[in-house]
């Protein structure tokens, strides 16, 4: 017993070690299979770079360029990355790779690579990609080895070393820049002055403000922009009082307006305390580029604290400067605003008139509906639409609501205008007051109400609508109401049957004018609830409901349509009509529904277009029919199209449509496709019709 027990351990000791053995095996296997997937090195693909070359794949780039990413994630291995670099820029590889790892280099070099880049800035031919990596390295051996390069340098690599000692600002170039001023060569002697402009330290702040001071020079443009570009850089770090004080000797002493209006703005941003009376007293001279330049540095700078004062100006000052300055004064909220606007809507020059309208339609309130109302009612075409789109974007509280009382106390013109206003600016509340309007004796206001409510009703007014519309005297009335309510209806959504309100109204009415009104009504609605009517009444016989139905589904506008029923009913009508007009329209209606069930059932619709095609005699029915073939991508609707290329009327079309459904085609019918666009190609006079033809060939 002791024995089979000891034999069995045994057993299972044996049988876990193989196990044990089993799975080491595994992990080994699979710690290789890892070790053999890891990513390339480095090395490696630094390596691969050598041959790299432009306009080859750019992945090998990629591939660095993740490798150096993964390395910088580590600081401890900076050092050793710049190493890598700096030795490959020593190597043979390509100008494309060098250049690639220069732009590397830019972003994590230091002056340890000074020694390579020393190298390469030295040869013309690796000059440019060095230049970019110094330029962006922080180390003062940088500028060192930069401006003793530059002192040697000649044409555009002079250009190109002057503009990097102005960006890295290097205090130290400054003396060899002031000497370059002076050099014959003018590209570089603007460079240079451009160079000290970016520097911005006192010495070159001193040698700017000397040369500015001789006018008559070829570089004079080019020394005003670097002394204001040092009072910009001034500005920038604080130093207002210095800043503004180069910026008023420009503004003062400048002969070129540009110049000065940039003075101008860094003035008033230095001052901002007393920018409100500079603007002021801008305003009253006769400086007129000045003028627009404070203007224009107003809008920037909402904390003026004398907008008043400044609003009350406007009419002492030019039209010109009235434009600009009550365009610039929207931005603010000050009552002395509008009430000056107001006042210069009586000017006699058109465009200030129009200014005041649209700054008014920004700072007024309820206060100004009147006038702006006013204007609107007139009739001069451009004033109106300013004073339109002002009522439309008036704010303000109770501006809705004034427009809403207004109406009850404001003369004809004026009442038209708000209710337009009311319509526009969606006012809700005011839905039971243009109801009542619909009943008014004018009968321009009447029209303006009922137009209002196709924007402010709401489906529980759709039933008193649809009387309106019925009890409608004339066909301006009938017409609007008509448009009020497919506009209600439509936002309705289509699962909630939109047509509901005209079904329930249409059972109830015996004579067939109001039927037909209310079957065209549900034709522009699209709702398939009313398929079932249209329908029967097709069916009907009664010629007029006839006849509106037909107009219906001429104005069918949804994205599927599946009765069999109605146009199997149209063709037969067609057949019957002996009124070509009825027929016709008959026709059409046909053939354009069929269009929209091939928009989802193509098979289906070339099947009606089959049943069609010896109907259709004229030249817009036979266009319907080649429009609709060219959304069928099969065989019968190519051979159909292909039988009206012969037809002199609509050949054009024909040979459109083959173009289109050939190459969908082409492979499985070859022949007779390649058949019909050699045709085309021989005898055809359309010469895009021919390339087309040859290009599908071709492919």
């Amino acid at each position: 017993m002791i024995s089979m027990q000891y034999a069995n351990n045994t057993i299972q000791l044996k049988n876990l070690f193989s196990m044990v053995l089993f799975y080491s095996f595994l992990v080994g296997m699979l710690c290789l299979h890892i070790s053999c997937k890891q990513e390339p090195s480095l090395d490696t693909h630094l390596a691969q770079l050598k041959d790299y070359d432009y306009g080859q794949s750019r992945e090998i780039l990629t591939e660095v360029d993740g490798n150096i990413q993964n390395t910088l994630k580590s600081k401890e291995n900076l050092s050793s990355l710049e190493q890598k670099l700096d030795r490959f820029l020593e190597s043979d590889a390509s100008l494309a790779s060098k250049q690639f790892i220069c732009r590397q280099l830019a972003l994590i070099g230091s002056e340890k690579s000074l020694p390579v880049l020393s190298e390469l800035i030295a040869d013309s031919a690796t000059f440019e990609m060095a230049r970019y990596a110094l330029e962006k390295i922080p180390d003062t051996k940088v500028d060192d080895l930069l401006r003793k390069t530059l002192e040697n340098s000649s044409g555009t690599q002079r250009l190109a070393l002057i503009n990097t000692v102005g960006l890295r600002r290097d205090s130290k170039a400054v003396p060899l820049l002031e000497k370059m001023m002076s050099d014959p060569d003018v590209p570089a002697a603007s460079a240079a002055v451009s160079a000290l402009g970016a520097i911005a330290d006192d010495a070159s702040i001193h040698i700017l403000k000397n040369a500015f001071q001789v006018p008559a020079t070829p570089l004079h443009r080019d020394i005003m922009a670097a002394y204001l570009s040092c009072a910009e850089r001034l500005q920038t770090k604080g130093d207002l009082d210095k800043a503004y004080t180069i910026f008023n000797e420009i503004y003062e002493k400048a002969d070129n307006n540009y110049f000065r209006s940039g003075a101008l703005r860094g003035m008033l941003f230095c001052d901002r305390e007393n920018a409100g009376d500079q603007i002021a007293a801008i305003l009253l001279s006769s400086d007129i580029p000045m003028q627009s330049a404070a203007i224009q540095t107003l809008i920037l700078m909402p904390e003026i604290n004398n907008i008043a004062q400044i609003a009350e100006m406007l009419p002492r000052l030019s039209p010109p400067v009235q434009v600009q300055l009550m365009a610039a004064l929207g931005d603010f909220r000050n009552p002395s605003i509008p009430k000056t606007a107001v006042g210069l809507l009586k000017s006699k020059i058109q465009v200030v008139r129009i200014a005041a309208i649209r700054s008014l339609a920004k700072t007024g309130g309820q206060d100004i509906i009147d006038d702006l109302a006013a204007i609107a009612a007139a009739g001069n075409a451009d004033e109106q639409t300013a004073a339109r789109e002002g009522l439309y974007l008036l704010q303000g509280a109770g501006v809705d609501q004034a427009f809403v009382s207004g109406l009850s106390t404001s003369e004809k013109p004026i009442q038209i205008e708000l209710i337009y206003a009311i319509r526009e600016r969606q006012i809700n509340s005011a839905r039971d007051i243009i109801i009542s309007y619909t009943e008014h004796s004018d009968n321009d206001t009447r029209l303006a109400a009922i137009q209002c409510l196709a924007t402010i009703g709401i489906p529980e007014n759709l039933p008193g609508f649809i009387t309106e519309l019925l009890n409608s005297e004339s066909d301006k009335t009938a017409s609007a109401w008509e448009q009020t309510i497919v506009d209600i209806a439509r936002r309705i959504p289509e699962n909630e049957q939109p047509a509901q309100f005209i079904l329930e109204k249409y059972r109830t009415l015996e004579q067939p004018a109001g039927k037909s009104t209310l079957i065209r009504v549900m034709g522009k609605l699209r709702d398939p609830s009313s398929l079932p009517l249209i329908l029967n009444e097709l069916k009907s016989g009664q010629a007029d409901i006839q006849y509106a139905c037909i107009q219906a589904l001429n104005n069918w506008q949804a994205d599927s349509f599946n009765d069999d029923q109605i146009l199997n009913e149209l063709l037969r009508l067609n057949q019957s009509y002996d009124d070509a007009r009825k027929a016709t329209l008959t026709l059409r209606a046909y053939l354009y529904l069929t269009a929209i069930v091939g928009r989802n059932n193509p098979d289906h619709a070339l099947k009606y277009y089959k049943e069609s095609a010896k109907y259709v005699k004229q030249i817009a029915e036979k266009r319907m029919l080649l429009s609709g073939l060219q959304a069928i991508k099969s065989i019968e609707s190519f051979q159909m199209a292909a039988g009206y290329v012969e037809d002199s009327e609509i050949w054009l079309e024909a040979e459109s449509t083959i173009i289109n459904l050939a190459p969908a085609l082409l492979t499985r019918y070859r022949d007779e496709v390649k058949t019909n666009l050699e045709r085309i190609i021989k005898k055809s006079t359309n010469a895009q019709h021919i390339e087309e033809a040859k290009e599908i060939l071709n492919k």
